[in-house]
């Protein structure tokens, strides 16, 4: 027994747990490789395992570098309070 080599469009969604359509839709944008092997007027799509794998690998989310957040600087008041309550303006 010989080893599959391409995968149907189905088989894709199958394997991506989507619809075969969001598989056409990749495949139109021009994100997912394919070759049409069908010949009538409807396509009839095959991917390469190789194909997959690339698409999948350019979609892993890469981690985040670190950055470093300046430090927080505490705000004035523009009128003081007093402990007694009463507010007074700048001078």
């Amino acid at each position: 027994m010989t080893e599959r080599t391409h995968l149907t469009q189905k088989q894709v969604a199958e394997r991506l747990v989507v619809s075969a359509e969001h598989v056409g839709d990749l495949i139109r944008s021009g994100l997912l490789r394919a070759s049409n092997v069908g010949l009538g007027s409807r396509p009839q799509w095959r991917i390469s395992l190789v194909d997959l794998d690339a698409f999948l690998a350019a979609r892993i989310n890469k981690p985040i570098e670190p950055v470093e957040l300046p430090k927080l600087q505490r705000l004035q008041r523009r009128r003081p309070i007093r402990p007694n309550g009463s507010i007074e303006e700048w001078v």
